[in-house]
C-alpha cells in the first residue's frame, strides 16, 4: 500500500512485535506501536465478554 501510495518504507521487513505503519486521510505514513492484543490474532474471535474484560484494563 506503501509503494502504491509512492511512499518509501525501506525498514518494513525489520518491524518488531507490535509495530506498524499507519496511514490515514490529513497524515503521511508513519510508524506506531500497538498493543499486542492488536497484533496477536487467536484461533477464533474473542467473546463480546473477552473484548469487554479487556477494554476494562
Amino acid at each position: 500500500m506503501a509503494r502504491a501510495k509512492g511512499v518509501d518504507v525501506p525498514d518494513i521487513s525489520r518491524l518488531g512485535t507490535g509495530e506498524f505503519y499507519a496511514s490515514g486521510e490529513g497524515f503521511a505514513f508513519r510508524k506506531m506501536r500497538g498493543s499486542l492484543c492488536l497484533s496477536h490474532h487467536p484461533k477464533s474471535p474473542l467473546t463480546t465478554e473477552e473484548v469487554v474484560e479487556r477494554a476494562k484494563r
